[in-house]
């Protein structure tokens, strides 16, 4: 076939296949791009193709609210509760308490613009109550419940404003302001009455002190703010708060309120401050012995450099305390608040101030260089089948034990919910635990004695140190129990008089500049 006569031919192909009808569209055009989607709507433009609802339904209309209900009926849409969670249990809207629980019950209930104060300074208090008092007679009473002080005022019902009150707190009105007496530094509560729970219906604050003392109590407030869920959440609850005010309702934690009820029975001239106050160092500047009661679990950077401070320009320290310094803690701009992620999603950019765990290596800040023992190495004694509820002695002839008559191997009885520990090498031929001079290298370290806990790390058996050291030569001295309770279980239980023999010794051989080593 020559070309000329294959051209001819795919030129006929060519009309042929032109005379063929073109396959049509949904819309009925010729060779359209035009398609049906699967509600049966016919376009050419695929970005709004119906879609499937959340029942299956393709252009149906359900939607899935955020408690995973799936219907076309917004008006029976899960709701948050008064703690933020959605379709929660609690009810809608905070009770007169602050509390979600119906059955948490208060008449009175109220807050101060700060934590602590010195004498002569005005204070304003913010109160509310369940129903309208006129002229009510309102008491200053000391942690013993002794009256100091008293005043009136009008006390109305006030609801919570501020939206996230755990956060940005209450948002009263000022009942009234009013001047600090000229009282002696202590804790106190403003109330009707003082009665028989410390807790309840009660206003505390701390009266600091403006001239020399003998030791200076620095209270956990943060440890109290961490714990406290009024206003909805707290940094425990689920959800919890990444931030809790301190402008609102306030309690005192339970682990310290029997050592400190003791200390005002002794002859001692004591000052107390809370954890912010520390932020300034001038405030441990009244005396040259501080002692940490209870549960003192979060401290900011600022504090714990003070407090490292101030033990190395030889000062001392007593911790009647179990995890110790456990989070790092930072405060708002105004000081009224304290935030703490727990995690790495805490936005700061400075990554030594990131709100998590003090032993992580990250804030490059060792607990153990502070205090000597964290709950990283020891762990939790309470409840457990290790151990025997209390501290087996190991230097009976510690000066911190004269006039207990102990003997080697004798147990302190006293329950441990956390105990802190030195890190330990390993148990001696005797069993005892001997410390890892590796880890914690100072001028001078004993062991005074022990108790076994399940450990934090991996719950296996660890022990939990009672110890004294001395960082430097030239540095203070400090006692580290290292337990939560022996503030409260230690002063009301089964050897509460050799736990304030012992709480006695430590105060008076400091207080004398006499050794506190049996070496």
């Amino acid at each position: 076939m020559t070309l000329k006569s294959s051209f001819a031919v795919l030129f006929l192909i060519f009309i042929f296949f032109q005379c063929i009808d073109q396959p049509k569209d949904c819309l009925g055009v010729e060779g359209g791009l035009a398609t049906k989607d699967n509600c049966g709507n016919c376009d050419d433009d695929p970005s709004n193709d119906c879609l499937q609802d959340c029942s299956g339904i393709w252009g149906g209309l359900a939607t899935e609210d955020n408690c995973g209900n799936c219907d076309d009926d917004p008006s029976n849409d899960c709701t948050q509760d008064c703690m933020g969670v959605w379709g929660g249990s609690g009810n809608d809207k905070l009770n007169f308490c602050g509390h979600c629980e119906d059955n948490f019950n208060c008449d009175f209930l109220g807050y101060m613009n700060k934590l602590s104060f010195f004498p002569g300074e005005i204070a304003d208090l913010y109160i509310s109550s369940r129903d309208t008092i006129l002229n009510a007679d309102l008491g200053i009473f000391d942690i013993n419940g002794n009256t100091v002080g008293n005043f009136s005022t009008s006390i109305y019902p006030q609801t919570i404003e501020n939206q996230e009150p755990w956060k940005n707190g209450f948002g009263f009105n000022k009942t009234i302001d009013f001047d600090i007496p000229y009282i002696k530094s202590g804790i106190y509560f403003i109330a009707e009455n003082f009665g028989n729970n410390i807790y309840k219906n009660k206003i505390p604050f701390i009266i600091k002190a403006t001239e020399p003392v003998d030791a200076i109590i620095i209270y956990p407030s943060n440890t109290g703010n961490a714990y406290n869920s009024y206003g909805g959440r707290s940094l425990y609850t689920n959800p919890r708060a990444l931030e809790v005010s301190a402008m609102r309702p306030q309690y005192l934690r339970h682990f310290s309120i029997p050592f400190l009820r003791w200390m005002e029975t002794e002859s001692y001239n004591i000052g107390y401050v809370t954890d912010y106050d520390i932020e300034n160092e001038d405030n441990l500047g009244y005396t040259n012995l501080v002692i940490i009661p209870g549960h003192s679990e979060y401290w900011s950077r600022n504090a714990r450099q003070n407090f490292d401070n101030f033990i190395d320009q030889g000062n001392d320290a007593i911790i009647l305390s179990g995890n110790n310094m456990w989070w790092q803690v930072r405060y708002s701009a105004d000081g009224k608040s304290m935030i703490c992620y727990k995690s790495d999603d805490d936005p700061i950019e400075n990554p030594f101030l990131q709100t998590i765990h003090w032993y992580k290596p990250s804030l490059d800040y060792s607990i153990l260089q502070s205090i000597g023992a964290d709950y990283y190495h020891g762990g939790s004694g309470k409840n457990n089948n290790y151990g025997w509820d209390g501290f087996k002695i190991v230097k009976p002839n510690s000066p911190l034990f004269q006039g207990c008559d102990l003997v080697l191997g004798q147990i302190i009885h006293m329950p441990h919910v956390e105990l802190d520990s030195a890190p330990i090498s390993h148990f001696s031929s005797e069993g005892v635990p001997v410390i890892d001079t590796s880890k914690l290298d100072f001028f001078k370290t004993e062991l005074l004695a022990y108790d076994l806990v399940s450990g934090y790390e991996n719950g296996q058996e660890k022990p939990g140190t009672f110890i004294v050291i001395q960082k430097s030569e030239m540095s203070g001295v400090i006692i580290n129990t290292s337990s939560t309770n022996w503030c409260k279980e230690g002063f009301t239980g089964v050897d509460n008089s050799l736990v304030e023999t012992i709480t006695r010794n430590m105060v008076e051989l400091l207080l004398n500049n006499t050794s506190v080593f049996s070496d």
